[in-house]
C-alpha cells in the first residue's frame, strides 16, 4: 500500500488595513408590466472599522449596463455613501419568461487596498392584457357590446364594462365578456372597457359610440279639441327616421274622463 504525505504552511498576515467591505442594498427581485416604467433605488454603504479606522471611506456605485435603454443615476455625487436610481421604460413586446438582469458594484476607495461588493438585480417583465372590442346597434333601442382576448393571451381574461352618457355618468356596468342593454336615448356615449390577466397588467380602452336617436312620432303639437259628430284629421310627424314608413294606429274603445 502506497502512501504520500505533504506538509503545508499557512502564514496569516494582518495587513488588511482594518477595512469593512461595502454593501449594496436594494430590491433584487422585481416585476413590471410591459409598456410601464420601473424605478429601483440602490444604496451603497460602508461601515467604518472603529477604532482602527479614523477616516470613513467614500463609496462609489457603478453598474454593468446589463439592460440596454435603462438609466443609472447617482442622486448626490458628493455624498460619502451613494444612493442611485435605476429606471427603465419598457416597451410592449418585451415580456418574456426569463427575467432581465443587471449588477451593481460598490467600491469603498479604501487606501491602500480598496474593497468592493457586487449584487445582482432581476426584473421580470410580465405580458399586458389586450382585447378586441365589438359594438352592434340592435333593433328596438338595444345595444350590444363584446370583447375577445387578443391572440396569445395567457390565462383567463377578466372584463369590465362601463357605459357612460355624454356627461360621463355611468348608466351600465357589466363584468361579462358580452352583454346587451336598452339605450335610454340617442346621442354620443362612451364605452370604458378594461381587460386584465393573472399578472395584473390591465389595459383600459375608451371608445366613443354615436347611437342613433330612435324614431319619434308626433300627431299633435298642442291640445286638440273636436265636437261630437265632427271629423278630425290627425297627421303624424315622424323624426329621426327614413321613409318609407309603416303605420299602425290604435284607439281606445271606451272614453276616459280626466279630472
Amino acid at each position: 500500500v502506497g502512501r504520500t504525505r505533504r506538509d503545508m504552511e499557512f502564514f496569516v498576515k494582518d495587513d488588511c488595513g482594518y477595512n469593512n467591505a461595502p454593501k449594496v442594498d436594494g430590491p433584487t427581485a422585481n416585476k413590471v408590466c410591459e409598456g410601464d416604467q420601473i424605478c429601483i433605488t440602490v444604496k451603497g454603504t460602508d461601515e467604518t472599522f472603529t477604532p482602527n479606522q479614523t477616516i470613513p471611506d467614500t463609496v462609489d456605485l457603478t453598474w454593468n449596463r446589463g439592460i440596454p435603454g435603462a438609466t443609472f443615476k447617482i442622486k448626490d455625487p458628493k455624498a460619502r455613501e451613494k444612493e442611485a436610481e435605476f429606471c427603465w421604460k419598457t416597451k410592449v413586446g418585451m415580456a418574456r419568461d426569463v427575467a432581465y438582469s443587471f449588477t451593481v458594484t460598490a467600491n469603498d476607495n479604501h487606501c491602500p487596498k480598496p474593497a468592493a461588493a457586487t449584487k445582482g438585480f432581476r426584473i421580470k417583465v410580465n405580458p399586458r392584457a389586450f382585447s378586441e372590442r365589438k359594438y352592434d346597434i340592435l333593433k328596438c333601442g338595444y345595444f350590444a357590446f363584446s370583447a375577445v382576448a387578443a391572440v396569445g393571451f395567457k390565462g383567463n381574461p377578466q372584463y369590465k364594462w362601463s357605459v357612460r352618457d355624454s356627461n360621463k355618468f355611468e348608466i351600465k356596468y357589466s363584468t361579462k365578456s358580452s352583454d346587451t342593454m336598452l339605450m335610454p336615448h340617442g346621442g354620443r356615449f362612451y364605452i370604458v372597457h378594461t381587460v386584465n390577466n393573472s399578472d395584473n397588467c390591465p389595459t383600459s380602452y375608451t371608445d366613443p359610440v354615436d347611437y342613433p336617436w330612435p324614431p319619434k312620432v308626433d300627431i299633435a303639437t298642442k291640445d286638440t279639441y273636436a265636437c261630437y259628430g265632427t271629423t278630425s284629421t290627425l297627421v303624424s310627424r315622424i323624426a329621426n327616421a327614413k321613409a318609407p314608413f309603416r303605420y299602425y294606429w290604435t284607439r281606445h274603445r271606451k272614453s276616459t274622463r280626466l279630472n
